[in-house]
């Protein structure tokens, strides 16, 4: 199966329809896998969060129910395993350099979920999405880039939960079609949240802003190039942080010393590729499932598979950036 592929539909409900159509066979296995012990407890976590989801991002609920239908498995069980409930492994590392015309992220999973990885191209209606996505959730929880010319890369962390918010993996997704990160984070301040991540916003006219989230809050500020993410707390919500991995920092500290204010996307696939830290706190470490680079002054993504290594990196126009 082709690791790029592009979906057109005309509202969330004809999107998820085409995904479920696609994925059919690897959701219905994904879900096998899944359900096993401990199943039920996670259903019903996740459709506790359903209910509230739904009340704020209606369209996304049309989503995964069309999905559902399609792929012939029951939407609960798609929208647990889509919320990635109990994952906790750290995940990525987020670059920006040339004043936010460079972007270069990793993305870390579990290294099972290699085949899971895909870089999918959605439209729907007039906004189109270029996504780092795993097949089975709603998207956004990797890294993106916008028709309204926002690159997002999401990084985990760990902070409080609720078990009565709104999902991560449903903000990320909402957040990963931005119009306005600024007014978003307004916005998220009223809502409840069960859980939070790291959202490094880049704009093609060099706008940079992270914003991270937990359960108890929300902290976004505005940064500049050259940035470094992980996955520990850099703003004010790390009085609200119950683990920071030695990995996250032995990354954080490496890129931040060689990630240089003017790079070539060579220089840059490099530092993405350093492995001098060994298998668990290197850039490119054990669970590196994939690469994405956005070069705005190219007006190009590429995207990198340990699913595929043999390609290399597949490369992409973004033209449809405004």
């Amino acid at each position: 199966m082709s690791r790029s592929l592009e979906f057109k539909a005309k509202d969330n409900t004809d999107l998820g329809h085409q995904i479920g159509e696609h994925f059919r066979d690897r959701i219905q296995a994904k879900i096998a896998k899944a359900g096993r012990a401990g199943w039920d407890r996670k259903v019903r976590r996740a459709v506790r969060a359903w209910k509230i989801a739904c009340t704020h991002f209606p369209d996304y609920g049309d989503e995964v129910r069309a999905y559902a239908r399609a792929a012939k498995v029951g939407w609960q069980d798609l929208w647990t395993v889509g919320l990635e409930l109990g994952t906790d492994a750290d995940r990525c590392t987020a670059l920006v350099t040339n004043g936010g015309r460079l972007v270069g992220h990793d993305e870390d999973f579990e290294p099972g979920s290699a085949h899971d990885l895909f870089l999918i191209r959605k439209t729907v209606g007039k906004s189109t999405v270029l996504d780092l996505h795993y097949f089975y959730t709603l998207g956004g929880n990797a890294a993106s880039v916008n028709s309204n010319g926002w690159c997002l890369m999401v990084n985990s962390l760990h902070g409080s939960t609720s078990p009565s918010g709104i999902p991560r993996n449903v903000i990320a997704r909402w957040l990963s079609e931005t119009r306005d990160p600024q007014r978003d984070a307004r916005r998220l301040r009223k809502l409840p949240l069960m859980d939070g991540y790291s959202y490094t916003f880049v704009h093609l006219d060099g706008r940079i802003s992270n914003l991270e989230t937990s359960a108890k809050g929300v902290s976004m500020e505005k940064v500049r190039s050259p940035f470094v993410h992980t996955n520990h707390h850099l703003s004010r919500l790390k009085e609200d942080e119950t683990f920071a991995s030695g990995s996250s920092v032995e990354r954080f500290t490496l890129a931040t010393r060689r990630l240089k204010p003017r790079m070539s996307v060579a220089s840059l696939k490099r530092l993405m590729a350093d492995r001098s830290r060994g298998d668990a706190d290197s850039i490119f470490n054990e669970d590196t499932i994939g690469r994405m680079v956005v070069d705005f002054t190219r007006r190009e993504a590429q995207a990198w598979f340990k699913a595929s290594p043999r390609r290399g990196y597949l490369t992409v126009p973004l033209d449809f950036l405004p």
